[in-house]
């Protein structure tokens, strides 16, 4: 008799979640929509668990992660551009315009609109 003690963990979820993506498995992908529950509710949010939910596109994780990777994610998109993200780490523009959505919803809080005062450069 075989018995198996696989566990899904924080470490194996993302490699599984490839596996997924690459082999198109209905049922490891709603068994690793199911854990994402688990996963918020233990893990650390962290740039790194963003990227891995972003590429994956567990919006769950990637919600619960993007605030704790939006100073990031801002630098680089401010470096690097979108391409780095699209291009290079495979993350998929429905993710992207998330983040980059809360972005600007944030700097909209906090940047005043600006209005030119008369007599500056006006005749």
């Amino acid at each position: 008799m075989l018995i198996s003690s696989f566990q899904i963990t924080t470490e194996n979820f993302f490699v599984l979640a490839r596996l997924a993506d690459k082999f198109i498995i209905p049922h490891l992908i709603s068994t690793l929509n199911y854990y994402s529950h688990t996963l918020v509710a233990t893990a650390t949010p962290s740039y790194d668990l963003w990227l891995k939910a972003a590429r994956h596109e567990i919006p769950l994780v990637e919600k619960f992660c993007r605030n704790a990777a939006r100073v990031e994610v801002a630098r680089i998109l401010a470096e690097k551009g979108v391409s780095f993200f699209l291009v290079e780490n495979g993350v998929r523009p429905g993710m992207m315009d998330s983040i980059i959505m809360d972005l600007m919803s944030v700097k909209n809080k906090y940047v005043p609109h600006r209005q030119a005062r008369p007599g500056i450069g006006f005749n």
